[in-house]
């Protein structure tokens, strides 16, 4: 083979792995969390042989080039699949309308929420577990705040009157704030049942460690698309925002739950879960107070104006 040819292969070669395929770049991105959870795995399970060092190796090799993907790779990918996305009036509407999009995100919460305080339901009554029937309990009252929003927001796109619109708006935003208040206590009576009977989530296996990523996740979305609603000035989407917000905290409690259930402590985690799900519980209500007085002073402005338009 001539050394020509040979060059040729090598820089076609070089030029898939810096523009790979779609369908590569998925590949390594599962490839590069199987090969993470056994390098996590074998430690736990104590196993050492060849086998180990060359999943060591491997891993290394496939997370150094993900991270290349995610680097220089990833942009152009999302860039292609954002404007296949825009062919489309849906998909189209959901990357452009951010209201749009939050209500969509609020529909497959409250689905999501729905099916868990089911689950959470039906294990309280097989177990006879206050724990899991308070659980149930708060996932119940979340979907009822959050359907409420969506079927509000509904109803009031049949209303005519762009300021009678916004009313209706504002009067739902300071709602939410309300039932806010009853979403915290279905909280409290979970959190007294963690704290007294040191009950808590539990995840098999390696699954917390993707639970703990997913919470903070969550976190930290809600906190940008509070500062992004914030913007956009609709009460709509600042309402379904603030509530995400709400059961973000939420999913960060149940994590350090899980942790000290999975790795234990010499510290007693009484105090810990105490404190933490008295700080959740307290930003609750602070962010519910904010949603009323806000709601309160904007609805008896809005009132006023149409008393006098």
């Amino acid at each position: 083979m001539k050394k020509s040819t040979i060059k040729e292969m090598f820089k076609a070669f070089l030029e898939k792995i810096k523009n790979p395929a779609p369908w590569v770049v998925v590949l390594f991105v599962f490839l590069t969390i199987a090969l993470a959870g056994m390098s996590i795995a074998f430690p736990i399970l104590q196993i050492s042989n060849v086998l180990v060092y060359i999943v060591y190796g491997l891993a290394a090799i496939c997370l150094s080039y993900t991270v290349y993907l995610f680097i220089f790779t990833f942009p152009k990918l999302k860039k292609r699949f954002r404007e296949e996305l825009m062919k489309y009036k849906y998909t189209k509407r959901y990357l452009e309308d951010f209201e749009f999009k939050s209500m969509v995100s609020a529909c497959v919460s409250f689905s999501i929420n729905m099916i868990y305080a089911i689950f959470q339901g039906v294990m309280g009554i097989l177990s006879h577990s206050i724990w899991y029937g308070s659980l149930s309990l708060y996932y119940i009252v979340l979907c009822s705040i959050r359907g409420g929003i969506v079927f509000a927001n509904y109803r009031r796109r049949k209303t005519e009157d762009e300021h009678e619109y916004l009313i209706k708006q504002v009067r739902s935003y300071r709602n939410c704030g309300i039932y806010l208040n009853i979403l915290t206590l279905a909280l409290s009576a979970s959190i007294v049942q963690m704290v007294i009977l040191n009950q808590g989530y539990k995840y098999a296996g390696l699954m917390i460690y993707v639970m703990a990523a997913y919470a903070f996740y969550k976190l930290t979305i809600s906190i940008v698309n509070i500062v992004r609603a914030k913007r956009t000035e609709n009460y709509t989407t600042q309402s379904i925002r603030n509530l995400n917000l709400s059961d973000a905290l939420v999913s960060i409690l149940a994590l350090q739950t899980a942790m000290f259930q999975a790795f234990g402590t010499e510290v007693e985690p009484f105090l810990f879960n105490a404190l933490t799900g008295a700080g959740v519980t307290l930003i609750t209500i602070i962010i519910s107070v904010i949603m009323i007085v806000k709601g309160t002073k904007e609805l008896n402005k809005l009132k006023k104006e149409k008393e006098n338009g």
